[in-house]
C-alpha cells in the first residue's frame, strides 16, 4: 500500500510489483502489476490504472534456474577436482602468432571462479585467496614446462583438451597436474577459459615407486640369472675335470685290472668296464648341459648349430636353420642369453607344440640382432600369450627386457608359432 499512497501523493508515476493471487479454483499464480497514474489537466492525480501480468512460466524458469544454479554451485564446491573459471580483461584474436596469444592470456588473464580443491591443491587455504589473481603471477615466466603446456592448450583453440604438466604451489612443493581445458570462443575472439585441474601428484608418485620396484626386481633377476650361469659354469668345470678325471683314472686301472685276468674271468669283468664308460659319457652330457663349452670356445653360432643338432638327434624333429657364415661380434652377457632362450624355446616345442619340423635363424635386421624360432606345430594362442602362466615364455622375455631387447610372439592355429628376438646393437662394430 505504501508505492499506491506515494503514486496518489504523486510522488512517482507508476510502479510494478510481482505479486501472487489466488485463482477461483484455489490454484497460486504468480502476476505482475503494473500500476499507472492518471492526471488532470493540471497534473493533479485523479486514479489510477493497473494491469496483470500472468507471469507463472516465468517464475517457474527463474525457480528452475535458481535451483540449478544453486546444484551448480553445490557441485563444484563439493567436487575432489579444481574446478575454475579464467576471465580475460581484453578478448583476444586467435589470428595473433601463438607467441601473442599465451603473452595476451598471462598478462590479461585472471581467476574470476575456482573451487577449494583448486585453491587447496595450489596451496592456498580458501578459493577467495585465488580470486583475482592473474595467471603471469601463478605461473612462473621461468616455468618453462607448463608455459609449453599452455601454449599446447592455446594451439587447439577449438574445443577442449587435456594436458598433463608439472608445477609448483604456493609453497614451492613440485605437483603433478592434469588439466581439461574449455576456450570459450565467440566471434574468434578467446573470452574466457573454463577448466577442471586433478592433482595426480599421489599417482606419480606411486607409479614412480611401481616403475622402481620393477627395476629392483629386474635387476634382482638379472643378478640371479648371472650368478646362476657363473654357478652352473662353476659346477660343470668341477664336473667334466673331477669327476670325469677320476672316472677315466678309475676305467684306466680297472682295464690294467682286466688285461690281467684271464679266460672267463675277462669275459665277466667286460661289462663292468662298459658301465664305467656309460658313466664317463653321461657326466660329459650332464656337463655340457650345466654349461656347453663349445659357446665359451667357438662362440654363439656353434653352439646353436650344437644344441639344433642334439634337439633333432634327441626328439626325432626335423630341424633346418638359417645361420650367418661367421661368428657374430657379441658379448659373453648377451650370447648367453640368446642360447637360453633357444633351449627355453625349443623346450616348449617339444612339450606344447607337437611339430614336426623346426625352423632357427639367426640374424642382423636394421642393425639388430635377432634370432627365430619357427615352429609347424599347433600355433599358441593369444590368451596362452597374454595369461602369464607360462614360466617358459616369462623366462624369454625377461631375458629379452634385461638386455633392452624386445620379444615378439605370433601364433597361427594348426600353423605353428614364431618366438622372435631383438636385440639393439651395443657399440658400433655390432651391426653385422
Amino acid at each position: 500500500m505504501g508505492l499506491y499512497r506515494e503514486l496518489m501523493a504523486g510522488k512517482r508515476d507508476n510502479y510494478e510489483i510481482e505479486k501472487r493471487y489466488l485463482k477461483k479454483g484455489g490454484s497460486v499464480v504468480w502476476g505482475l502489476l503494473t500500476v499507472s497514474l492518471v492526471k488532470d489537466r493540471h497534473c493533479r492525480p485523479l486514479y489510477a490504472i493497473g494491469m496483470v501480468q500472468d507471469i507463472t512460466e516465468r517464475k517457474r524458469a527463474e525457480e528452475a534456474l535458481r535451483r540449478s544454479d544453486q546444484r551448480y554451485k553445490d557441485f563444484i564446491s563439493h567436487s575432489n577436482e579444481g574446478v575454475w573459471r579464467v576471465e580475460l580483461e581484453q578478448p583476444i584474436p586467435l589470428n595473433l602468432p601463438d607467441a601473442e596469444i599465451l603473452g595476451r592470456l598471462l598478462r590479461y588473464g585472471y581467476v574470476a571462479e575456482c573451487n577449494l580443491a583448486l585453491a587447496l591443491s595450489m596451496g592456498f587455504s580458501t578459493p577467495e585467496e585465488l580470486m583475482g589473481i592473474r595467471l603471469c603471477e601463478l605461473i612462473p615466466s621461468l616455468d618453462q614446462e607448463r608455459l609449453e603446456s599452455f601454449r599446447t592448450s592455446v594451439q587447439g583453440r577449438l574445443g577442449s583438451r587435456t594436458v598433463e604438466f608439472r608445477g609448483h604451489d604456493k609453497a614451492g612443493n613440485l605437483k603433478h597436474m592434469l588439466r581439461t581445458e574449455i576456450p570459450i570462443i565467440e566471434n574468434g575472439m578467446l573470452v574466457n577459459i573454463w577448466g577442471i585441474t586433478r592433482d595426480v601428484s599421489a599417482v606419480k608418485l606411486a607409479e614412480a615407486e611401481l616403475h622402481r620396484s620393477f627395476d629392483q626386481l629386474r635387476a634382482l633377476a638379472g643378478r640371479l640369472q648371472s650368478v646362476r650361469e657363473e654357478e652352473r659354469t662353476r659346477v660343470a668345470r668341477e664336473i667334466h675335470d673331477q669327476l670325469g678325471q677320476a672316472l677315466t683314472a678309475i676305467k684306466i686301472d680297472l682295464s690294467l685290472l682286466i688285461q690281467d685276468l684271464r679266460g672267463d674271468k675277462r669275459q665277466q669283468y667286460k661289462p663292468i668296464l662298459k658301465e664305467v664308460d656309460e658313466t664317463i659319457n653321461l657326466v660329459r652330457k650332464i656337463s655340457t648341459e650345466l654349461r656347453p663349452g663349445i659357446l665359451d670356445a667357438l662362440g654363439l653360432v656353434a653352439a646353436i648349430e650344437w644344441a639344433v643338432d642334439e634337439f633333432e638327434s634327441r626328439n626325432g624333429i626335423k630341424c633346418r636353420w638359417d645361420l650367418p657364415p661367421d661368428d657374430v661380434v657379441i658379448d659373453q652377457e648377451r650370447a648367453t642369453a640368446l642360447f637360453r632362450i633357444l633351449q627355453e624355446a625349443l623346450t616348449n616345442v617339444t612339450r606344447h607344440a607337437g611339430a614336426t619340423e623346426v625352423n632357427v635363424r639367426l640374424a642382423y635386421e636394421d642393425g639388430s640382432l635377432m634370432l627365430e624360432i619357427r615352429d609347424d606345430g599347433n600355433g599358441i594362442t593369444d590368451e596362452q600369450i597374454s595369461a602369464g602362466t607360462s614360466l617358459g615364455i616369462l623366462g624369454i622375455r625377461e631375458r629379452a627386457l634385461l638386455l633392452g631387447g624386445e620379444l615378439f610372439i605370433r601364433g597361427i592355429p594348426g600353423k605353428g608359432t614364431s618366438v622372435k628376438v631383438r636385440l639393439p646393437p651395443t657399440h658400433p662394430n655390432e651391426a653385422g
